[in-house]
């Protein structure tokens, strides 16, 4: 079975999908059907122009705390101290932010064969703790992090025994925030490269 990768920038990354795609099909708007027919080189430079953006806006969604009308529970105090992580010697890139570390990780691949664009993650462990934040977990407090806890000097009540994680959805949420936003681009773009090239769309398609 094929490894399913992108390249960017000269560098090979393993791609793991989200279940999150635009593709130009029979379900596109008959406009859309009718561009992917007389002109794909433009609706592809589409398809990626919107991969692209898409990538921008979830990296934009993760600092402000979720997709708009679709807002985060508010960050615990350890995870905005990142004391914790500190202590362990890990320290985030972007180090500002507690979820950094996905933000570098969020990537597009790009499909022109059968005009499709999804977004997904860059590597294995990026899909997993992306999967975790969106759908909320629990962590045992074992006897070694009360340890750091108290090294870090964060007190914990002795009858806690969990933290509880709440759910952070990302991309679900932004798809459907953006659906008519997505494919208004998508035409948007196709017509601005259209005109660049000095060719002219044949709009006879039946309404």
């Amino acid at each position: 079975m094929a490894v399913d990768s992108v390249r960017i920038k000269g560098r090979r990354y393993r791609f793991y999908g989200n279940d999150t795609f635009v593709r130009i099909r029979d379900e596109a708007h008959p406009w859309l059907q009718h561009m992917a027919r007389e002109f794909p080189s433009e609706l592809n430079r589409a398809l990626r122009h919107v991969g692209w953006w898409a990538r921008k806006e979830l990296r934009s969604a993760i600092f402000e705390g979720g997709v708009a009308g679709s807002s985060w529970p508010p960050l615990s105090d350890v995870q905005q101290m990142r004391r914790i992580d500190d202590l362990k010697g890990r320290l985030r890139n972007p180090r500002t932010h507690p979820f950094g570390s996905l933000v570098r990780a969020i990537g597009y691949k790009h499909e022109p064969a059968i005009m499709r664009v999804r977004v997904g993650w860059l590597s294995r462990s990026a899909a997993a703790q992306g999967a975790k934040l969106q759908k909320g977990f629990t962590t045992q407090i074992t006897p070694k992090m009360r340890r750091f806890f108290w090294a870090a000097d964060i007190p914990l009540s002795g009858s806690k025994a969990v933290f509880r994680t709440p759910a952070r959805p990302l991309f679900d949420p932004f798809f459907m925030a953006n659906r008519r936003k997505i494919y208004a681009r998508i035409e948007s773009r196709i017509l601005y490269y259209l005109n660049k090239s000095k060719k002219r769309a044949r709009f006879q398609w039946a309404a």
